[in-house]
């Protein structure tokens, strides 16, 4: 039942996501840090950011714009319940694969450069 859920979930953030920008799946990788920026410092637009840096990085899907391949980052109005945040703190503690989802969506952006998370699947 979780599983249809969050296929649910997925499919709806991809699809309100493809309107302003492209998405993709970032692919199946480890969490190496995920932290939240209370303050609108090195370039971010927004406090209450969520970051998350992949270990070894990640290959961005064909169609998005973004150019940093370390970190990916969320507003805190697409996290308000911070479910996301547990869910990734979580899968990096238990050192557990995380099936990314990501968009180039500006109105999404967190920072400049960066793709903007919009679900994950712990694997």
């Amino acid at each position: 039942m979780k599983k249809i859920l969050l296929t649910a979930i997925v499919s709806l953030a991809l699809s309100q996501s493809a309107v302003a920008g492209t998405a993709g799946i970032a692919g199946l990788k480890l969490i190496q840090g995920v932290g939240i920026v209370n303050t609108t410092f090195f370039g971010h637009f927004a406090t209450g950011v969520m970051q998350v840096r992949v270990q070894g990085g990640f290959v961005i899907p064909a169609g998005l714009t973004c150019t940093d391949t370390q970190y990916l980052d969320t507003l805190r109005s697409a996290d308000p319940d911070r479910a996301l945040f547990n869910l990734l703190r979580d899968a990096k503690t238990q050192r557990r694969n995380v099936l990314l989802y990501i968009t180039d969506d500006t109105t999404k952006a967190a920072s400049p450069g960066r793709c903007s998370l919009v679900a994950a699947e712990v694997l």
